[in-house]
């Protein structure tokens, strides 16, 4: 991951852990420290990187199905099968 990213993920990090330990009533308390902690250990370590590359991937697959059964491809498609089993099928009989 570049790193002109990491500044902002950390700030998003901390305000998710801030938020998170506000939001379950925890500031100042053990288990507060201990979902700090858990919060941070998950963050440092999660592979932003591959979860980044497979939500690239879904979107590419996603344009690709959504072109070839709404768009233009769709479209010449199903010109195509009409043109082999009416015109060119017909024209045989």
């Amino acid at each position: 991951m570049k790193a002109e990213f990491i500044p902002k993920i950390r700030l998003e990090v901390e305000s998710m852990k801030a938020s998170i330990i506000q939001c379950l009533g925890f500031q100042g308390s053990e288990m507060g420290k201990l979902i700090e902690e858990q919060v941070e250990r998950s963050l440092t370590t999660y592979d932003f990187e591959s979860h980044v590359r497979r939500v690239v991937w879904k979107v590419v697959d996603d344009a690709i199905l959504e072109e070839f059964t709404t768009g233009q491809s769709a479209k010449r498609i199903k010109e195509a099968v009409v043109q082999a089993l009416f015109v060119q099928g017909g024209a045989e009989e």
